[in-house]
């Protein structure tokens, strides 16, 4: 009878063991899980009111905006941070010096500036601004302040630079997630569509023809847009910067080529991207001359080569049509609370934060 009670008590014991052992193993999981879910639907727990927690998600629009805008700036802020820190390491490793590791800007090899440089720079900066701008004082007493202020710039060039090859090389890789912000209520109606138009997920980029940074970005949306093309819908939209400058006019041959047929548009635009990063100084000097010309040649042969009716395309580049367009895109846009300037990217009407080359992440993120 006591070996029974005894047999008795050590089944219950191990039963309690092994219930205590599940609910070690499940209940964390279950807990890690419910946070993970929480804050997937919440987003980020921000404060409490009253008994209440407010969420980065439960915020109202006006304030979920702002939010956002201040997470971006930090977010921008920590990606300079490791992008200068890993390019800082980089040439201390190229040039021997990780045991000292000096600062960035004294890893940069920079020609001196002489005086006549310095002289021309305060010659100019006089007749832009006058006198004042440096006070009233003479070169001789400003120039060493010039020279410095010139390898400053010019030592900041080579950083970008730098960075940029070494991001292109994939030599360095930055690690932060994808930020993504609150739904913008877009209408993308009068933009053109690559990839599958009826997909759920719709990527839109926002650009600039005459921004240098948007240029670049097109170059990897189009492999982006390869290896997508059959489950994710791309929307472009090319936001000018002016209305009557240079940008603008980009646009309205765009927006004339776009109405000859989509085909022909994203042949066009792509020959009209690769004269304007062959030639884009040049292009900006001869600007004035360029947007008073309704058969600028470059931009002919282009249409040409890319099966646009000429005639058609210098009716419309010069109709109040294309005008009105432009404004109309402007307008919408600036009107737009949230958008992100040019150039920028979002994922169903998200604005998303994140390398190019690290985009997959952010349609995971929202799947």
């Amino acid at each position: 009878m006591l070996k029974n009670k005894l047999k008795l008590i050590k089944k219950i014991h191990v039963l309690f063991l092994l219930i205590g052992m599940i609910i070690g193993f499940f209940i964390p999981k279950f807990i890690q899980h419910k946070s993970t879910l929480d804050k997937s639907i919440f987003g980020e727990p921000l404060f409490e009111l009253d008994g209440k927690v407010w969420f980065s998600n439960t915020l109202p629009q006006n304030m979920l905006f702002d939010y956002y805008g201040f997470e971006k700036n930090i977010y921008d802020a920590k990606r300079e941070f490791l992008l200068k820190s890993a390019l800082r390491i980089a040439l201390a490793q190229d040039n021997g010096k990780m045991k000292e590791l000096p600062p960035l800007q004294n890893l940069i090899e920079i020609t001196p500036f002489d005086d006549a440089l310095a002289k021309k720079y305060y010659d100019t900066a006089i007749r832009i601004n006058g006198v004042q701008i440096f006070g009233g004082k003479s070169f001789d007493k400003v120039k060493n302040l010039i020279k410095m202020q010139l390898a400053y710039q010019k030592s900041n060039e080579i950083i970008d630079k730098k960075s940029g090859e070494m991001l292109s090389k994939n030599k360095i890789k930055i690690l932060l997630p994808a930020l993504i912000g609150p739904p913008l209520e877009m209408d993308l109606t009068l933009y053109p569509v690559r990839g599958n138009k009826k997909s759920e997920i719709t990527v839109v980029d926002i650009n600039d023809y005459a921004n240098d940074k948007s240029r670049k970005n097109e170059i990897e949306l189009k492999k982006i847009v390869k290896k997508y093309a059959d489950k994710i819908k791309f929307v472009s939209v090319n936001f000018p910067q002016d209305n009557y400058g240079l940008s603008g006019y980009y646009e309205k041959n765009s927006f004339c080529a776009q109405e000859q047929g989509e085909e022909k548009f994203w042949t066009f635009r792509d020959k009209l991207l690769d004269l304007i990063s062959e030639d884009s100084k040049n292009l900006e000097k001869k600007s004035k001359e360029i947007i008073t010309q309704l058969e600028y040649k470059p931009i002919i042969d282009i249409a040409k080569n890319s099966g646009l009716n000429i005639n058609q395309l210098i009716k419309c580049v010069s109709s109040g049509e294309a005008q009105q367009h432009v404004q109309k895109v402007r307008s919408q846009f600036l009107a737009l609370k949230g958008f992100q300037g040019t150039p920028s990217l979002y994922i169903n009407n998200r604005p998303v934060s994140v390398q190019l080359d690290k985009v997959e992440e952010a349609f995971e993120l929202l799947k």
